[in-house]
C-alpha cells in the first residue's frame, strides 16, 4: 500500500473539506403551494415537492397563486412570493458557504437567518443588491418591472448597494426600507412600501 506523504496527512487533518467534494445540493423544499416550477441547470422543468433537494443554478418560478419555502443547510429560511423568479448562483469566495448569491429576477422574496452566523450572503437584483452576514436577520426584497427594486430589513442589518452608492439598513442605519435603482444611490424610505406589503399578502 502506498503511503501518504506527511504533507497530505497534515492537510487532511487540518481541513478535510479541502480534499472532499461538497454536496451537490444546499437545502430542501419545505413548502410549495399553487403554481411553482423548478428549472434545473440541465433544462429540466419540474414541480417541486416537499423534501426535494435544491441545487446550485436551479431557478424557481411562481405563478399568480404560487408560493415556495426553502430551508437551506446553513439555517437560512427563504420564502418566495407569487409571480416571482429566483435563481441560486454559486460564488468563488474562499471560505464561503455552498452558495453566495440569491438572484431575484422578478417578484418578492423574504429571508430569515438562523441563530448562528452564516457568513456573507448576497440578495441580488438588476437594480442592486443587499449584503448581510449576521445571525438573526429578517430581510425582504421586491424586484419591480424594469430596473427598480425595494428592500426591507425587519431585523438585524444589511447593506444596500447600487452602482452609484450604498447605505446601511436596519441596525446601524437611519432607515429600514429603501428604493434601489441602477444609476442612482439607494433612497431611504420612512415606511414600508405598499408594493412590499402587497407581495407579502398575495394569495
Amino acid at each position: 500500500m502506498k503511503k501518504l506523504t506527511p504533507f497530505l496527512v497534515v492537510l487532511f487533518l487540518i481541513s478535510p473539506d479541502l480534499l472532499l467534494a461538497q454536496p451537490a445540493f444546499t437545502g430542501r423544499v419545505i413548502s410549495s403551494q399553487g403554481e411553482v416550477t423548478v428549472l434545473s441547470a440541465n433544462g429540466q422543468r419540474t414541480q417541486p415537492a416537499r423534501g426535494q433537494q435544491i441545487s446550485i443554478n436551479d431557478e424557481f418560478q411562481t405563478g399568480a397563486d404560487g408560493q415556495l419555502q426553502i430551508r437551506f443547510d446553513n439555517g437560512l429560511l427563504l420564502s418566495l412570493g407569487c409571480s416571482s423568479s429566483l435563481q441560486l448562483e454559486s460564488g468563488s469566495r474562499a471560505g464561503a458557504d455552498q452558495f453566495d448569491f440569491l438572484n431575484l429576477h422578478r417578484g418578492h422574496l423574504r429571508l430569515v437567518t438562523g441563530d448562528r452566523g452564516t457568513g456573507m450572503h448576497y440578495l441580488r437584483t438588476s437594480a442592486g443588491l443587499l449584503s448581510f452576514e449576521n445571525a438573526g436577520s429578517d430581510l425582504a426584497l421586491y424586484q419591480e418591472a424594469g430596473s427598480a427594486a425595494l428592500a426591507a430589513v425587519y431585523n438585524g442589518s444589511a447593506k444596500a448597494r447600487t452602482n452609484a452608492g450604498e447605505m446601511v439598513l436596519g441596525v446601524g442605519g437611519d432607515f429600514d426600507f429603501a428604493a434601489l435603482e441602477a444609476g442612482n444611490p439607494p433612497t431611504g424610505l420612512t415606511s414600508m412600501p405598499a408594493a412590499l406589503q402587497a407581495q407579502t399578502d398575495c394569495r
